[in-house]
């Protein structure tokens, strides 16, 4: 669970998002894509570990993979573009 939650955190870089001065809805706003990004990255590690094995999976690199791919996503077709090889 702790591996799981940094690598979030870090991807997202949470840290440094909610540690500057915003307004209630940025931070709001903020909460809720990062909930969304836990979400989806949760259910690519279901896929993935399943794929390569669980003691295999990367938190870490999954993350960094994910939210690399949602970064340059400008409209929901670009969601079905995510490959899911991690080694790539």
């Amino acid at each position: 669970m702790e591996i799981q939650f940094r690598a979030w955190k870090q991807s997202l870089n949470l840290t440094k998002a909610l540690n500057r001065v915003s307004n209630e809805h940025h931070i709001h706003a903020l909460v809720i894509a990062a909930m969304i990004v836990h979400q989806l990255g949760m259910k690519f590690a279901q896929v993935v570990g399943h794929r390569v094995g669980r003691a295999r999976l990367s938190y870490e690199r999954l993350y960094h993979v994910l939210t690399s791919h949602l970064i340059g996503v400008v409209d929901m077709a670009g969601l079905e573009k995510f490959d899911q090889d991690l080694d790539a």
